[in-house]
């Protein structure tokens, strides 16, 4: 029996864990951060939206509509989130590496076209980085706060963004365990904190992180 850690509150939807929970592993969910809404009076027109998260959909669809004439999401989950407001996206990267995902956004993309980036106000805009041959709005709609959480030691921690490692650490250390990242920008920011057994989901889905999951457990 393993104990597993993951950043997030846990859903129905979490396949993954109902699987590993019915071979009677104990899986923990807890966000190690709480998001605010930033209020958004005007939304800037654009020729399209693009989420980076699921945090991004919510916070801004909870308060304003699409304008754009195009939706483009981070991956799958956003995807999700988005669906639950009745939007459909024009384009879902298939990376947890924005630097793959803002390369194939670029495909989609025209000259001088307005991208619109409703997200976090500390957002990292690694794929708006990207996108030299058009203009670019980002438009904070929510501000990420880290919360001390406090837990038993765990066989596998499974961390979610950056801000998450940084909540976690407020009350206690990262100790010496196994570890999986979604995607390399959390990868990379354990690292620098010293954690060395890591494996990075290169897409976040459910399938993936449950064998990558049974890898470690396995040795």
């Amino acid at each position: 029996m393993a104990k597993i850690f993951i950043s997030k509150y846990l859903t129905p939807n979490d396949n993954w864990a109902l699987h590993l929970q019915e071979e009677e592993h104990v899986i923990t969910g807890v966000s190690c951060i709480e998001t605010q809404t930033i209020f958004v009076q005007e939304v800037p027109t654009a020729d399209w939206t693009f989420f980076s998260s699921a945090q991004g959909v919510k916070h801004f669809l909870e308060q304003q509509t699409v304008t754009s004439k195009y939706i483009g999401v981070m991956g799958e989950g956003t995807q999700k989130a988005l669906q639950t407001f009745g939007y459909q996206a024009d384009f879902i990267g298939q990376s947890s590496d924005p630097v793959l995902v803002g390369q194939a956004l670029k495909e989609h993309l025209k000259p001088n076209q307005k991208i619109l980036f409703p997200a976090s106000e500390i957002s990292k805009r690694s794929i708006a980085s990207q996108l030299t041959e058009q203009e670019i709005i980002h438009l904070p709609t929510y501000r990420t706060i880290p919360l001390s959480i406090s837990i038993d030691a765990q066989d596998i921690y499974i961390f979610t963004s950056p801000s998450n490692v940084d909540g976690f650490l407020i009350s206690q250390i990262l100790p010496d365990a196994y570890y999986i990242a979604y995607g390399p920008t959390t990868g990379n920011y354990l690292r620098q904190k010293g954690v060395k057994n890591i494996s990075t989901l290169e897409q976040v889905s459910s399938d993936l992180l449950l064998r990558t999951i049974k890898e470690k457990i396995s040795g």
